[in-house]
């Protein structure tokens, strides 16, 4: 007895359909997961951002000579460029889970 390609592929597909269908939510499930684990994490680090940026503010008004003033200084920029950064991922995970619908 011989079967048809074909009509194995379809019944196979039959069984298999419920557990396709499953697979594709548990994806949404997980991709929504870990973009809710980065928008956790860039909030986090945002607000890291802003205390890094204010400490450098703190040193800079408090320094007495031009290199610790210019330590703050470089302080300062690195902590508005943290927080340019986790504002641009935080933008990114808004455009992602607008286009997929998460």
């Amino acid at each position: 007895m011989q079967f048809k390609t074909g009509k194995v592929q379809f019944i196979l597909f039959l069984f298999l359909l419920p557990v396709i269908s499953e697979a594709a939510q548990s994806l949404v499930s997980i991709s929504a997961d870990f973009l809710g684990i980065i928008n956790t994490f860039s909030r986090i680090i945002f607000g890291l951002g802003i205390v890094y940026f204010f400490y450098g503010l703190g040193n800079y008004m408090g320094g007495v000579d031009d290199k610790k003033k210019k330590e703050a200084r470089d302080t300062m920029v690195y902590g508005v460029i943290g927080v340019f950064v986790m504002v641009s991922v935080w933008g990114l995970v808004a455009v992602v889970r607008g286009i997929f619908g998460i």
